[in-house]
This record gives structure tokens, C-alpha cells and sequence, in this order.
């Protein structure tokens, strides 16, 4: 479950993280979610001393799953939230874009991990 922070004069990425359903205002850009602070303002994860930054459709992939630990989400669903249905580009960008994830998540060696459902989508959930 992501858990808000306080952080002084920020700006969160709020309009995509209103549409997912978090009810967040300029003054809350760090999230806690599962030993990681996540940094709504810079799109970056961080973990320890390591950090890294993910390019906007791997954020809003990454925040579309956070969202939801556990629950798997179709493939269709995240194409039409990230690629605003563009099942062209989109099935192509996804399959990369969590391929993506995956690598970044490990750098941070976070205990989460993306599960392919096979033709249907994708979950996050930690590692046990």
C-alpha cells in the first residue's frame, strides 16, 4: 500500500495520480511502498543510498501498478490509461516498458516484482 510523506514546496505529478484515484495536493510528493520512497515530484524511486529515474511512461506504469499491489490489471486497461488507447503502439510499448521496470526495480534490488499473467496483464506484489 502506498503511504503519503510531507515534503515542503512540491509540485506532484497530480493529475495522473488524481486519475488513478490518490487523493494527493501540492504539499505531498513522497509515497513510502515497501521499504521505497518514491518521489511523485521526480519520478524516482529510491532505496538506501541508490536511486533511479523512470521516463514518463514507465512512471505512469509504475504508479498504475503501485496503485493496485496485487490486483492484477489487463493489458488493455494500462493501454488505455498510459497510451490513451492506442493498441498499436501500445501493446508493443507495454511489453517493453514492463521488461523496463523489471530492470529497473531490480537495480534498486526492492523485494516487488512484476507478474506476467499470461494474455491477460500484469500485477505487482512483493517478493516473498
Amino acid at each position: 500500500m502506498l503511504k503519503i510523506s510531507q515534503q515542503d514546496n512540491a509540485e506532484p505529478d497530480i493529475d495522473f495520480a488524481v486519475d488513478l484515484g490518490l487523493n494527493l495536493d501540492a504539499s505531498q510528493s513522497l509515497l513510502n511502498f515497501c521499504g521505497c520512497i518514491i518521489d511523485l515530484q521526480k519520478h524516482t524511486i529510491q532505496k538506501g543510498q541508490n536511486t533511479v529515474h523512470l521516463r514518463c511512461k514507465l512512471w505512469e506504469l509504475f504508479i498504475a501498478l503501485a496503485t493496485n499491489p496485487n490486483h492484477p490489471l489487463k493489458r488493455e486497461v494500462l493501454i488505455q490509461m498510459i497510451w490513451a488507447g492506442n493498441k498499436y503502439t501500445g501493446e508493443r510499448a507495454l511489453t517493453h516498458s514492463v521488461c523496463h521496470l523489471r530492470q529497473q526495480l531490480k537495480k534498486l534490488t526492492v523485494p516487488l516484482e512484476i507478474k506476467t499473467l499470461p494474455k491477460k496483464g500484469y500485477l505487482l506484489r512483493q517478493n516473498r
